[in-house]
C-alpha cells in the first residue's frame, strides 16, 4: 500500500512522470480508475503538492491466501491539487482525514491495490 500511495504522489507531482508506473502498484478496477483520474489532473493542467498518506488501522484477511483488506485512514492534510496558476482546486470543506477500504492482492513478488473504496464522509 505503502509503494502505491508514494507512486500516486509522484505521478500527481510530476507531469512528465510515466504515467504507466501505477500498472506497477496496482491492478484493475483501481489501476484504471487511478491511471483515468491522473490523466484527468494532467489534462487539466493541475498537479498536487505535498504528500497524501495511508495510515492502516486494521488488516483483514481476504478471500485467499494472496489477498487481505486494510482500513485505513488516508491523510491529505498535507497536500494539495493546485491548478496552473497555483490555486487550490480543493474545496475548504473536504475532510482531510477519512477512512478507506483498501484490497490489496498479490502480484509475484509483491503486492498491488486492486481497489479503493473512499468512505469521504467518515473522518478518522
Amino acid at each position: 500500500m505503502a509503494r502505491y500511495y508514494e507512486t500516486y504522489n509522484r505521478l500527481s507531482r510530476d507531469p512528465d512522470a510515466d504515467l504507466l508506473a501505477v500498472y506497477d502498484v496496482a491492478v484493475d478496477p483501481q489501476s484504471e480508475k487511478a491511471y483515468v483520474q491522473l490523466s484527468a489532473i494532467r489534462a487539466a493542467g493541475q498537479r498536487q503538492t505535498g504528500d497524501i498518506k495511508a495510515v492502516v488501522e486494521a488488516f483483514i484477511i481476504g478471500d485467499s491466501p494472496t489477498s487481505y483488506i486494510a482500513d485505513v485512514c488516508v491523510d491529505t492534510a498535507k497536500a494539495d491539487v493546485i491548478d496552473a496558476d497555483g490555486n487550490s482546486v480543493w474545496s475548504q470543506s473536504e475532510l482531510r482525514r477519512t477512512y478507506a477500504t483498501i484490497w490489496v492482492e498479490r502480484m509475484g513478488s509483491t503486492y498491488a491495490v486492486s481497489e479503493i473504496q473512499a468512505h469521504i464522509d467518515q473522518p478518522c
